[in-house]
């Protein structure tokens, strides 16, 4: 591989680390991958009576946040409705 990276392209050099490995930007678009983002919801202030549990991940880690981020909006904001 490492004698590939000398002809890629700018962009995709970015990727790489220079002794030819891939890089945490890499990672981070990479489709699959072995991070796990898990979001719960909970009956009162401790973790004692679970209420949901959802697990994203081990895809692409943007496309797993939004997913996280859109969750969380969903669960606070009847909250702040309440206050």
């Amino acid at each position: 591989m490492s004698e590939l990276i000398p002809r890629l392209n700018k962009r995709v050099k970015v990727l790489f680390t220079e002794d030819s490995a891939l890089n945490y930007a890499a990672y981070l678009l990479a489709d699959e991958n072995g991070i796990s983002i898990k979001v719960a919801k909970y009956r009162g202030t401790n973790r004692v009576d679970p209420i949901e549990n959802n697990e994203y991940g081990y895809s692409s880690l943007i496309k797993a946040t939004r997913k996280c981020k859109s969750i969380i909006l969903i669960l606070l904001i009847p909250r702040f409705f309440l206050l």
